[in-house]
């Protein structure tokens, strides 16, 4: 801003310069040539010195806002340099984690994998088990009603052998009939052969 004053300051030093210019040679002209080289000289001598500070003193503004520029340009390239660094070890560190991420996705994955294997082969081992158990289950209830019914039976061959037994008949001094003796011995063969 200091710049733009100088600057308005000059212009208005300049045009009161060249007012003072026109009006020296005005009156020169009016006195003769010889007061116009006498006014103008002068006149143009200060006005060579003032441009010539101008000029210094654009010159040193120029230096001061170069040193300036160059000081903010130095400053601001190291905040980028740094910046640039810290989001590449940032980049870096992201990097790393994503691949430990990966990793243990990966992991994560295959035991995934591997427990569902295991897991189905469990059932499949749970539902052989189931079946075995079933049939098992329903052959006992097999074996029992047989057992059941071979019970029964021999029940009911023991009470017919004791139905036919006759008291006082001859031959029956051991209290057997002859065809009770021969159901018993059909029966003790039938109990060897596993028939019963």
């Amino acid at each position: 801003m200091s710049g733009g004053t100088r600057q308005k300051g000059r212009k208005n030093l300049k045009t009161q310069e060249k007012t003072n210019v026109m009006e020296a040679s005005g009156e020169a002209a009016d006195n003769g040539g010889q007061a116009l080289a006498e006014d103008v000289t002068p006149a143009l001598h200060k006005y060579l010195t003032v441009i010539t500070t101008e000029i210094r003193e654009l010159k040193n503004d120029i230096t001061a806002l170069n040193t300036s520029f160059k000081q903010e340009f130095a400053s601001f390239k190291e905040d980028v340099y740094t910046k640039l660094k810290a989001n590449k070890d940032e980049l870096q560190d992201q990097k790393k984690s994503l691949s430990e991420a990966q990793t243990r996705i990966e992991e994560l994955e295959t035991f995934n994998l591997e427990a569902k294997d295991a897991l189905l082969t469990t059932l499949r081992e749970q539902r052989k088990l189931q079946d075995k158990l079933t049939d098992l289950e329903g052959r006992g209830m097999d074996v029992q009603m047989k057992e059941a019914d071979e019970e029964h039976r021999m029940e009911e061959r023991i009470h017919a052998a004791w139905s036919w037994q006759r008291v006082g008949e001859p031959g029956a001094s051991t209290g057997l009939t002859q065809r009770t003796r021969g159901r018993l011995q059909e029966f003790r063969r039938a109990e060897d052969r596993g028939n019963i």
